[in-house]
């Protein structure tokens, strides 16, 4: 997807590492965002 000039990727991800209220890490769902200069 073009956005303002970039090419922007988004993809859903089951494997994000997030620190819950304890500091404790957990994974959980969420997105992956990568932003390209260039659609290369």
């Amino acid at each position: 997807m073009k956005y303002k000039g970039f090419y922007v990727k988004i993809t859903p991800d089951s494997g994000l590492l997030r620190e819950d209220k304890d500091e404790n890490d957990v994974r959980c769902e969420g997105f992956t965002i990568e932003v390209f200069a260039d659609e290369s």
